[in-house]
């Protein structure tokens, strides 16, 4: 009877192994889909953020003449260009294999938060002003 026993949960689990590997699906492509959507939500934050930022700091700087730009200038006003930057610059971060090697990872973000934090501090004590000298259109 302990033979027969163990041969029965023996085959109780395989089958569970079986089912919990193929079920694995179910759970992992949701996730891979979200994972996808997110990162393409990002991508096209990028492309459209940089480009008017850029923009900005060109005519700010009073390279917005109205003439024809130079290939740095095209370059840099280009969706395309933002959009291949930052996959190659977030490309290599997505590849690690363990969660210690993650660390530089979340240091840069938080790097990012502190000049964010820094720049609206700065906003609101009045040291920045972005719009300065900007004219505005009350319609």
């Amino acid at each position: 009877a302990a033979v027969a026993l163990k041969c029965t949960v023996f085959r109780y689990s395989i089958i569970l192994n079986y089912m919990v590997q193929a079920s694995s699906l179910f759970f992992l492509f949701p996730l891979f889909f979200k994972g996808f959507g997110v990162a393409t939500g990002y991508l096209i934050t990028v492309g459209d953020c940089m480009v008017d930022a850029c923009h900005q700091i060109l005519s700010a700087a009073g390279d917005d003449d109205g003439g024809e730009l130079n290939f740095v200038e095209r370059l840099v006003l280009s969706r395309r260009f933002w959009v291949t930057a930052a996959v190659f610059g977030v490309l290599p971060l997505s590849f690690h294999t363990t969660l210690d090697s993650l660390k530089h990872t979340s240091a840069l973000a938080l790097v990012f938060v502190f000049f964010t934090v820094l720049g609206i501090v700065a906003y609101y004590l009045g040291l920045v002003d972005p719009c300065e000298g900007r004219t505005y259109f009350l319609w």
